[in-house]
């Protein structure tokens, strides 16, 4: 065999081995990059899941929160208006004329009263208002009730709003319009909301 053919066969030998080895090459990088691509896309694929799950958990956050809110908001907005309520109950009171003021309180002075032989304590406003008279009605009360009508009227107090102290002894029992509201209150303001809010 010539030199020329020599060469020649060993040159297309060469260039057999050659385009095998860079099609192997090609298979492999076809190969590579394919897997790239698909741990690519499956590293986006969890990653916008993952966004995904925590949009949703801060949306749910945000939501739970805004209820939260309305809920605190709603709560304040009847705590107001039954305190308006509660409020308006007391204007009416003292706006009441002269003769049913007068009636209110004796009427909270004869539950008040123990034993007949108590003080009684009114503001300026109340006792001007309300007067020693009420107080020798109410003995006379008590007398025909066969209870000691003792009461007596004490010295006017200027840090009492409308309503009255009654002493007994050393204990004071506040029947402040506040007072006697607060205490109303305490027993009547569930069913005070239910009227109010039954629509709701």
């Amino acid at each position: 065999m010539s030199l020329e053919k020599i060469i020649e066969r060993i040159t297309q030998d060469s260039l057999a081995q050659a385009n095998e080895i860079i099609g192997q090459a090609k298979q492999q990088a076809t190969a590579i990059i394919a897997k790239a691509r698909a741990a690519a896309a499956s590293q986006a694929k969890n990653r916008l899941e993952q966004a995904q799950r925590e949009a949703d958990n801060l949306a749910q956050r945000e939501k739970a929160i805004a209820q939260l809110e309305l809920r605190k908001k709603m709560l304040a907005a009847k705590q107001e208006l039954i305190s308006a309520t509660y409020n308006n109950i007391a204007e009416k009171i003292t706006r009441l004329p002269d003769k049913e003021y007068i009636v209110f309180i004796k009427t909270q002075i004869m539950n008040a009263v123990e034993t007949g032989k108590e003080q009684i304590i009114f503001s300026p406003e109340d006792a001007g208002r309300v007067g020693n008279k009420l107080i020798q009605e109410i003995n006379q009360e008590l007398k025909s009730k066969k209870q000691p009508g003792e009461l007596t009227m004490g010295p006017q107090s200027k840090q009492l709003g409308r309503g009255f102290l009654l002493l007994q002894g050393p204990v004071v029992l506040n029947y402040s319009l506040d007072s006697i509201l607060a205490r109303l209150r305490e027993e009547t303001e569930l069913k005070t909301a239910e009227i109010l809010f039954k629509e709701q």
